[in-house]
């Protein structure tokens, strides 16, 4: 494979890499708590106005291949890699698909609202809050998940 075409490569598939790379943080306990269901209404309507998506993923590729074509011409050993990339990443951020406002609302009632009552895992106090629920219900209890703290050997300082 000629060395042109392999620097593009991988400036292609570093930028995809990057792109998925995520940071790991701890994530909090989360426990299946029995509530006592108060009252169930009708979720608010919700309104967003409508938009357009303009342009493809596949746009987005090409712009990487050929951001990392022409980064691959400045600089030299190292630098020429790291132009590759860099022009990789920014032809992938032009080509990107856009979005317009098309200008009309779309309205929509997403589900049911019940407000529950439980006692707090960790503090052990008791806590009353809304629970998004797809159907109605006219059972007494649910069990809900509840998100606990993280721990505090988990804090960054």
């Amino acid at each position: 494979m000629k060395p042109f075409f392999r620097v593009t490569l991988i400036a292609a598939l570093s930028t995809t890499l990057l792109a998925c790379a995520s940071t790991s943080q701890p994530r909090p306990p989360v426990y299946q708590v029995q509530a006592k269901v108060q009252d169930v209404y009708p979720a608010p309507e919700i309104c967003e106005e409508g938009v357009e998506k303009r342009g493809s993923s596949g746009a987005t590729v090409l712009g990487a291949v050929l951001g990392g074509v022409i980064g691959n011409q400045f600089g030299k050993g190292g630098g020429r890699v790291a132009a590759t990339v860099v022009g990789a990443g920014a032809g992938a951020m032009i080509a990107s698909p856009s979005t317009k406002r098309t200008g009309k609302m779309n309205c929509y009632r997403n589900g049911y609202i019940a407000v529950v009552s439980y006692i707090d895992p960790e503090t052990q106090m008791m806590v009353t809050k809304g629970v998004p629920l797809e159907k109605n219900t006219r059972a007494e209890f649910l069990m809900i998940p509840v998100e606990g703290s993280v721990p505090v050997s988990y804090h960054q300082h």
